[in-house]
């Protein structure tokens, strides 16, 4: 009997690794059984050969892009692993999948894993119906009239993080600017959206600040994410989970502690909590947020915008180190506009000042921090390319960064060149051209909010500090190549020195 045990589980394992790697080579034919052009990929890995080690997934997504790009049909087959993904090569189809026929992939194919990490049951892994609901209801703390309420708290924070320059004001001092606007973002999120008044600008060491720099952005290797987002069965049967234990319970123990502390104590402020608070106590049950949607989605705010706005002002700076002619000219605007509002920074000044939002917005598209945005079909759909069908749960990917620096659409791309984002120009490019924040219903929910701590980041400095690239800075910015996210990997150093009045 216990021969045929033992018989039986080899048969069985020998079994479940034919089966396994069987289904793999059948998943790698889909193309070219499909008659859409693809590389031939490599077995198990598709084509991310070098992954982490020598090259980044948006390097990947790059070269695939413009290999097909000018080919016949509107996208091409791409193999992330085993697993077959549309890569989309044409803006029109780019722009039907996310604003025309928005509803026909209505879903971001995100990996979570409802019961091993229900804390990643967020407004960005949602899929469609839940997602809905959520998003109607989060979607009002972000209109222009709600941040035009929250303005002067950033303003504030901006006033904070002056303070840290004051040594420039004798002499002309040596600062690291990605830990700076690290701290400067964490403030600003912190105190407008969790409610809570960190100060790791004032003081680098404190909790929150330590653990965010720790935690925030810690996340699984390259092909632990590719796993999860390519082979997310397996990822489930393996419990494989976005959240790590120890953020789970920071968050629940700080958002959820200064929920029951503001309820006790009937505390209102000008901020977001509050209004999400609100939400939580809505007559109309329809409306309402539990406590788990709130702190699980406020955490979801903090990191998305964190690392991402961190590293989007860091190199803002870093180009205007390089182009002084940029600098000035915008430090002229922003002179200017405040002069018109008598020296104060208003919502409304900052409005005026279209030259920093060409600035913000050339910084998004030289420095695309997600690399790809990526929707699932849920249902066949047929492109305008006879023959090119996305047939139903084919996950699709739109690589932006690649788009990004396409000198079809963006001339001289590796230039930091503002004036591309002047009013007559943009009337005469493709929508999709530049997409920083997605497009139609499931882009960035956040978007405003992440222009405006920007932006007012670089009005506080510019206007009265000019900005320099040290010696000790590289004139190319790397990236980590084990991670999917844009940031750069080593310090970046500025000379900083105060204007001359």
């Amino acid at each position: 009997m216990m021969d045929y045990l033992i018989y039986f589980g080899i048969f069985l394992t020998i079994y479940t690794i034919v089966l396994y790697f069987g289904m793999n080579y059948t998943n790698m034919l889909f193309w070219k059984a499909t008659w859409v052009p693809c590389d031939v990929p490599d077995f198990i890995i598709g084509d991310l050969e070098g992954l982490s080690r020598s090259r980044k997934l948006a390097s990947a997504l790059r070269e695939t892009y413009k290999k097909y790009k000018s080919k016949m049909g509107s996208f091409c087959g791409f193999f992330m692993s085993a697993r077959p993904v549309a890569l989309v090569t044409d803006l029109d189809l780019a722009y039907n999948i996310l604003v025309r026929d928005a509803d026909k992939f209505d879903d971001r194919g995100s990996y979570h894993n409802k019961n091993d990490d229900a804390f990643a049951e967020n407004l960005w892994n949602l899929e469609a119906a839940e997602w809905s609901v959520l998003r109607r209801k989060l979607a009002p703390l972000f209109t222009s009239e709600k941040l035009k309420t929250i303005f002067p708290l950033i303003v504030k924070i901006g006033d904070e993080l002056k303070k840290q320059f004051a040594a420039a004001d004798e002499n002309e001092i040596i600062i690291e600017i990605h830990d700076l606007c690290q701290r400067y973002i964490t403030d600003v999120i912190a105190n407008c959206i969790l409610g809570l008044q960190v100060n790791s600008l004032q003081d680098p060491s404190s909790e929150f600040r330590l653990f965010t720099k720790k935690y925030a952005m810690k996340s699984c290797s390259t092909w632990t994410y590719t796993l999860m987002q390519w082979k997310p069965e397996l990822a489930r049967r393996w419990h494989l989970t976005q959240t790590f234990d120890k953020v789970r319970d920071f968050y629940y123990r700080v958002i959820g502690g200064t929920i029951v502390e503001r309820e006790k104590k009937k505390y209102k402020r000008n901020d977001l909590m509050t209004r999400l608070i609100e939400l939580k106590n809505a007559k109309v049950k329809a409306n309402r947020l539990s406590l788990d949607e709130i702190i699980v989605n406020s955490a979801l705010f903090f990191e998305a915008g964190y690392e991402p706005s961190a590293s989007i002002l860091t190199y803002a700076f870093f180009e205007l180190g390089l182009e002084q002619l940029v600098q000035n000219k915008l430090r002229r605007e922003i002179t200017d506009v405040l002069k018109r509002h008598n020296g104060k920074l208003t919502y409304e000044a900052m409005e005026e000042m279209k030259y920093l939002d060409m600035v913000i917005l050339e910084t998004l598209r030289k420095y695309c921090i997600y690399p790809y945005i990526e929707r699932v079909a849920n249902d066949d759909y047929i492109t305008n390319v006879e023959d090119f069908i996305i047939f139903k749960d084919t996950k699709v990917v739109i690589p932006i960064e690649a788009i990004h620096h396409d000198s079809d659409y963006n001339e001289r791309p590796t230039a930091f060149i503002p004036t591309r984002f002047e009013t007559e120009k943009l009337q005469s490019r493709h929508p999709c051209a530049c997409l920083p924040f997605g497009a139609g219903p499931r882009n960035c929910i956040g978007m405003r909010f992440a222009k405006l701590m920007i932006g007012v980041a670089l009005i506080a400095l510019l206007s009265e500090y000019k900005f320099d690239l040290s010696s000790k800075c590289t004139l190319v910015m790397e990236s980590p190549k084990d991670r999917v996210l844009l940031r750069p990997e080593k310090e970046v150093k500025m000379c900083v020195q105060k204007l001359q009045t």
